[in-house]
């Protein structure tokens, strides 16, 4: 699976970001009959925010991730809540003994670099540090959160698409 490209997911967030709020919504509905659990991942993180930009701000994300994933037009079958524990299971298994003089994010990068959307997750981290509106909303605990969300949807798509195609 070869990541998709800067220019994609630029692209991609582009067209995203300028969706109407009723669009989104429709998104969000539509999304939910086709990867319920997913959804209830995403969801859960969305609506710990009462502010209607991070709440968006989290869905916009998860729609970018996803569309990376659809790049590669692999029909996945709804995503159940078993293989989503092994998956995560599994990468806890595999975890890596922190040794010393490895950075603190050491895991978190190697399971970044797991998903194959490594120009994704480089475009969040671009967000983050440059775009003034999101540091005024999003604490770097919220920062951090919605990326280790992205990280696991990333590491389920990745597993899924591996297995299907």
């Amino acid at each position: 699976m070869n990541p998709v490209t800067k220019e994609f997911v630029e692209q991609t967030a582009d067209f995203i970001f300028h969706l109407s709020d009723k669009q989104l919504e429709d998104r969000i509905a539509d999304y939910k009959k086709r990867q319920f659990n997913l959804y209830s991942i995403i969801n859960r993180e969305a609506s710990a925010y009462q502010i209607k930009y991070n709440n968006e701000t989290i869905w916009q994300m998860s729609f970018i991730l996803i569309r990376c994933y659809e790049y590669y037009q692999v029909k996945l079958p709804m995503i159940s809540e078993i293989f989503m524990k092994e998956t995560i299971q599994n990468d806890i298994n595999k975890r890596i003994v922190k040794q010393p003089g490895d950075p603190d994010d050491l895991q978190i990068k190697l399971n970044i670099e797991k998903t194959g959307q490594l120009s994704f997750f480089n475009f969040i981290e671009n967000v983050i540090l440059k775009d003034k509106k999101y540091q005024t909303s999003f604490t770097q605990k919220e920062s951090d959160n919605m990326i280790f969300m992205l990280m696991i949807v990333g590491l389920i798509y990745s597993k899924s698409i591996s297995r299907y195609s």
